[in-house]
């Protein structure tokens, strides 16, 4: 019976709110479209150059308009309607996969032309994430927050996986156009359900407010102050502070994870390319069922949660670094899917429900900008990890590193004791407004 009352909350979330079942009918094409367009890209630029470089060089401008422009966006993001702005970001990547599909159909191919494309898109991306976390607790009550965040995740890998194997069959049949088509279509259909969402648009809090809270920046149209204000306020909350840095290392200590996968099944294993499905496939389904259960949980102590997920990724990550088989391998990627929601989704509550709803787009823009920062350094490293000591050896070295996030977590009173309001008894850190 608990469980049938907690697995109701998905139910309700979807029968009983109507913006946010538009929200997640929205972002659901998108994750499916997205798919198309991620395996449309990679193999159309290699099938074109032959180069592995290019390939990578291209996934490297999906990461730069976070560090550029992201904090900028999100200081936006504050100052309009949010609806607006998840309909305006959705029509523009519409466009510029538009366009990508347009230079496929002329074969007038260039390189620079995809740079510039897949740059736009993943602007659009950038703009489009703080207009939609800070969206998330406006139209869901606090004490369903949780399972919303966890429904989202379930979504996004479920169609990421459907959308990868749909994506290759149409270009395998009808051609990398139609693919990109697809991901153009996604983007305007998932516009015309955040349109159909009712998203409050927040009065902006009084000079007095501002000046109790020491907060100027929303009192002035610059968005460099809005920045500094954000920065201050993110700075001046210890437990989000150390979060942060935790969650950061603990991203990087994951990096094996995104690019040693093939060589280690080939070079420790000795495992074949159906090898190499089943472990991609083992963490796919650890998310999966991991985001079903924690949604249905009452995660009263959202650091504690984290602290318990770090150490979950860091014994998932030492089981791989010791596998002595396929197998044992791939039971190691399943615990690491389990691991890693059960830190992300309590970890990305913890920020849409402490951040004041005046701040969330600017400060998850500075959240995001420190994050993404690290990746492509990390992916560097471990590639040099790995060609230097192993694969093997490079996994157990980010096992280490995630048992000292989860030390740092467990010991650290500002992480473990962090609630969420309206859920928790645990104390709040935050400071009100």
């Amino acid at each position: 019976m608990a469980n049938l009352s907690r697995m109701r909350r998905y139910t309700q979330l979807l029968g009983e709110n109507r913006s946010f079942r538009n929200l997640w009918i929205g972002q659901s094409i998108n994750f499916l479209g997205d798919s198309f367009y991620d395996i449309a890209l990679i193999w159309y630029v290699y099938t074109v150059t032959h180069s592995a470089v290019q390939s990578g060089l291209v996934l490297v401008f999906t990461f730069l308009p976070s560090v550029i422009v992201g904090i900028w966006f999100g200081a936006l993001v504050d100052k309009t309607d949010r609806k607006l702005w998840l309909v305006m970001t959705s029509v523009v990547q519409a466009c510029a996969a538009a366009a990508f599909a347009l230079i496929i159909l002329t074969g007038r191919f260039r390189i620079w032309e995809v740079y510039v494309i897949t740059f736009c898109l993943a602007t659009g991306e950038v703009a489009f994430g703080p207009a939609w976390n800070s969206s998330m607790p406006d139209v869901v009550p606090a004490d369903q927050l949780v399972s919303a965040n966890a429904m989202m995740a379930f979504s996004r890998r479920l169609f990421q996986m459907l959308g990868s194997a749909l994506g290759g069959a149409v270009i395998a049949v009808i051609g990398t156009s139609a693919a990109v088509c697809v991901d153009a279509a996604s983007f305007l259909t998932a516009a015309w359900f955040f349109g159909r969402t009712a998203i409050p648009v927040h009065a902006r809090p009084t000079v007095a407010e501002l000046e109790r809270n020491e907060d100027q920046s929303v009192a002035t149209p610059s968005l460099r102050a809005d920045i500094v204000g954000g920065a201050r306020w993110l700075l001046s909350q210890s437990n989000l502070v150390v979060i942060l840095i935790v969650s950061t290392f603990s991203n990087m200590s994951l990096g094996p994870t995104n690019v040693l996968p093939a060589m280690y099944l080939q070079t420790t294993l000795h495992a074949g390319a159906e090898a190499f499905g089943l472990f991609d496939a083992a963490i796919g389904l650890g998310m999966m069922v991991s985001v079903v259960w924690i949604g249905s949980r009452d995660v009263r102590r959202a650091g504690l949660w984290l602290a318990y997920g770090l150490s979950a990724e860091a014994l998932a990550m030492a089981i791989v670094a010791a596998a002595p088989n396929i197998w044992v391998a791939d039971i190691g990627n399943f615990v690491l899917g389990v691991a890693v929601m059960t830190a992300g989704i309590p970890l990305t509550t913890m920020f849409q429900a402490l951040v004041p709803q005046h701040m969330r787009g600017r400060v998850g823009g500075i959240t995001n900008a420190v994050t993404n920062v690290s990746i492509p350094l990390t992916y560097a490293l471990v590639g040099v990890l790995g060609d230097s000591i192993g694969a093997r050896w490079t996994y157990g070295i980010g096992a280490c590193c995630l048992v000292l996030c989860g030390i740092v977590a467990f010991a650290a009173p500002a992480v473990r004791n962090t609630g969420l309001p309206g859920l928790a008894s645990a104390s709040q850190v935050s400071k009100e407004y």
